[in-house]
């Protein structure tokens, strides 16, 4: 009862947040985030904090599980606003501007945590450059194709009492009802403004891992050994022969459109959209498959 009066409490005193979560519903395991709203968390771990950047469907839940894993030796605490958004009232930081993000700022502790995944750019993180952060993009077209089968298919919907619920209801709703062209047409400029937005944000900064889906798929053990150096994290062997091996045996023998991991390959825009949706696609996002190396 106490904890229940303390963060009332707090979000009392915090006008610019009140009423964004409701203490009633953060029943998923997210007391970390909780305690760091609270501004009660505390770690003793010095090891710089990661930032994991991505896209949804560029395996950020995958990459997630695997920095945590690897993160243990080293004391990270993991952190998940973006789990906390979705299911709870919590606003999505990437939808924020660095104004509106300056409540939110002391959540943010450059040693001592993992804060991942984040499917678009965080503005207004103080000391940005004290962090270690990874990038990991996808090409943009397969990105589409991807999120396309989510929405329509197979992402999990938020709780039902959650603000989010009606929206995804109605966006696979009419995703569904919109072939795999029209939707890639329509999210084309969504999608090319986060890469923009990462772009300007993160690119040539040397606290920056910059990594890719199509690496990770290719070659995973070189994809693992710059991850782990660049975050400086100390795993051991049989850790790593655990994530090797199980990455291997993760891969769907055939493609299934109504499951998470569809079918774990680069390339699906090749097969799945039509060459005149293509052309268009590789105009509208010219800089960014340039920028990205995705030409």
């Amino acid at each position: 009862m106490a904890s229940a009066r303390r963060w009332k409490g707090w979000l009392k005193s915090v006008p610019a947040v009140e009423r964004i979560v409701e203490y009633r519903r953060i029943r998923h395991g997210l007391t970390t985030e909780r305690a760091l709203l609270e501004g009660t968390h505390k770690t003793t771990c010095q090891h710089p904090s990661i930032l994991f950047f991505s896209f949804n469907k560029a395996a950020t839940q995958y990459v997630e599980s695997i920095l945590k894993q690897c993160s243990k030796r080293s004391g990270l605490t993991p952190v998940n606003f973006e789990k906390l958004s979705f299911n709870t009232d919590f606003p999505y930081l990437g939808d924020l501007s660095a104004e509106a993000m300056a409540p939110y700022q002391q959540l943010f502790r450059p040693q001592g945590y993992l804060y991942c995944p984040f499917s678009k750019m965080v503005e207004g993180i103080p000391d940005l450059d004290s962090y270690q952060i990874v990038l990991m993009t996808r090409d943009p077209r397969d990105l589409l194709v991807s999120l396309y089968f989510s929405v329509a298919f197979s992402h999990s919907l938020p709780p039902r009492d959650s603000v989010l619920y009606p929206y995804f209801c109605q966006m696979r709703q009419r995703s569904q009802e919109m072939s795999v062209d029209e939707f890639a047409l329509e999210m084309c400029d969504h999608i090319g403004d986060k890469f923009r937005r990462y772009r300007d944000a993160l690119c040539g900064k040397e606290a920056v891992h910059l990594t890719s889906y199509e690496l990770m798929t290719s070659d995973f053990p070189h994809w693992l050994t710059g991850l782990l150096e660049h975050c400086e994290l100390d795993v051991s062997e049989s850790t790593l022969a655990r994530i090797v091996s199980a990455h291997h045996k993760s891969r769907p023998a055939t493609e299934q459109a109504d499951q998470h991991v569809r079918k774990g390959r680069p390339g699906d825009h090749q097969e799945k959209l039509s060459e005149a949706t293509i052309a268009e696609l590789n105009e509208r996002l010219g800089d960014v498959l340039s920028e990205f190396g995705y030409c």
